[in-house]
């Protein structure tokens, strides 16, 4: 039931409690987002920010891409 993750740090994670018999283990392969991946989504939808002051912010170097 419970899976390791594939990365520099051994942790694991809950699996799939449904398991068929001759079907591959399941692997568990986390990709976590890039740096600023989700800068705008936050920004905006969650903070409200209009598109102008997340492209200040840009600008002024408090957040980057």
């Amino acid at each position: 039931m419970l899976l390791p993750v594939e990365s520099e740090n051994e942790f694991k994670v809950a699996g799939n409690p449904v398991k068929f018999t001759g079907e591959p283990e399941e692997t568990v392969r986390p990709k976590p987002p890039h740096l600023g991946e989700h800068n705008e989504e936050i920004l905006c939808d969650w903070l409200g920010f209009s598109a102008a002051d997340v492209a200040a912010l840009y600008r002024e170097g408090v957040i980057s891409h």
